[in-house]
């Protein structure tokens, strides 16, 4: 059975991601609203933090499944559609949740099926551009990406004036759906399908790889667990400095969920309300995409590995600070607060492009293929780890111990980071 006509509509090849800016800006706003509403129904942060595992863990096989099903039908506008489609459906049928099993079972749906268009799209934006300009597709749709997840935020911010947090949902399917419609006039098939193990060797060049680190759409390839010959290659994974670099991305990740999962919750124990809330958030994606803008040349003065163990151990400082300004200045607590996360946006700027860009330093070429998938899943055991012991932590310890434990777990991490010689 052949896909609709409009799925292969020509001559657009840039326009097509102008469907993932609604799309973008539904998760931006998903990002922050599921803790805040989770609490506002009732529930512990012991439950943001199954709320949001739930989806985190449910995308894990969604991502294996949809890029498998995508390589092999060699289609991408379908998967996109798709993904576009459920979402609509399923942040409409939350809006009607009203208990915090029914958000864990519309978040497992959430994260199984509407991440369909992220391998189709990440690879999409590879087949329909040349070679030459691939470089340039992956920044313009990063940047698209950005600009959309910042704009949910913005959008959320001003509709909290005056509405209820419930609302949000709605406005997160709605823009879901504006992305299917575009979608239905933007979306082609590319003339040529790439399978992603091929990546490593179609994109040599790092400065592309950090590109595709920074784009929401990080996953390209996951581990292929269920072949055999996987686990026949896996000794030769785990050789040097590899297994080293993923158990430090475990760690590293996990605290990052631990000190930022119930950190609007946080916010909201200051005194800032729901609408100020979404707009801090603003400015901290702000942060982070002019910060990735210029990650590329600071890496080249630099040096990847020194900036990336700067960033991340500026973490250390930050989480910390997080609490003992509060206790130290409570009349400025939100002032410091906001601050620092801030500065947290510009260190995630360059976290999520150095970070990637270091597996080019120490994996080999013909490995790197690998290697990127094994980092990726490291990174999504990590968020589904991160966030029910930051969710947990929260609710039996408080948040300043969370803050406390999470810089001494960032602190472990980046002792690896330095340690190793590469």
């Amino acid at each position: 059975m052949q896909p609709p006509q409009w799925l292969h509509k020509k001559g657009k090849k840039s326009l097509w991601t102008l469907s993932f800016v609604p799309y973008k800006g539904a998760f931006g706003i998903a990002n922050v609203l599921f803790p805040l509403y989770v609490v506002f129904i009732g529930g512990s942060l012991a439950d943001v933090g199954l709320v949001v595992a739930a989806f985190n863990l449910a995308s894990i096989p969604g991502l294996i499944l949809w890029g498998k099903l995508s390589d092999r039908s060699a289609r991408r506008s379908i998967f996109i559609f798709f993904g576009f489609l459920t979402a609509t459906i399923f942040f409409g049928m939350t809006a009607l949740a009203s208990t915090v099993g029914a958000l864990i079972l519309m978040n497992i749906l959430l994260g199984l099926l509407s991440t369909s268009c992220i391998p189709a799209s990440s690879m999409l934006v590879i087949e329909l551009a040349p070679k030459p300009l691939w470089e340039k597709k992956i920044g313009l749709f990063n940047f698209v990406s950005g600009v959309g997840w910042t704009a949910g935020l913005f959008i959320a911010s001003i509709f909290l004036i005056r509405l209820e947090l419930l609302y949000l949902f709605v406005l997160c399917a709605l823009f879901c759906g504006i992305s299917s419609i575009l979608a239905v006039f933007l979306l082609e098939e590319p003339p040529i399908t790439f399978e992603r193990h091929m990546l490593a060797f179609l994109i040599p060049r790092p400065g592309i790889r950090e590109k595709l680190a920074f784009a929401p759409t990080l996953l390209f390839q996951l581990p292929r667990f269920f072949q055999h010959k996987f686990w026949r290659r896996l000794k030769y994974e785990l050789t040097n400095i590899l297994p080293l670099y993923y158990i430090a991305t475990f760690i590293l990740f996990t605290a990052f969920f631990v000190a930022f999962l119930p950190f609007p919750l946080y916010l909201k124990t200051l005194g800032i309300n729901d609408s100020l809330i979404f707009f801090i958030y603003v400015l901290n994606s702000i942060m982070s995409t002019v910060t990735h803008a210029i990650t590329g040349k600071l890496a080249e003065t630099l040096g990847r590995k020194k900036i990336f163990t700067t960033a991340i151990s500026s973490r250390i400082f930050i989480f910390s600070f997080f609490a003992i300004f509060v206790l130290l200045f409570p009349q400025w607590a939100i002032f410091f607060v906001t601050l620092l996360f801030l500065i947290a946006g510009i260190t995630w700027g360059i976290i999520a492009v150095s970070g990637s860009a270091l597996l080019t330093n120490i994996a080999p070429p013909e490995r790197q293929g690998n290697a990127f998938g094994m980092y990726n899943a490291a990174i999504s055991l990590a968020t589904t780890v991160g966030s029910l012991l930051g969710g947990f932590l929260a609710f039996y310890v408080g948040f300043f111990l969370s803050f406390f434990i999470a810089a001494f777990i960032v602190g472990i991490g980046t002792a690896v980071i330095i340690k190793m010689k590469f």
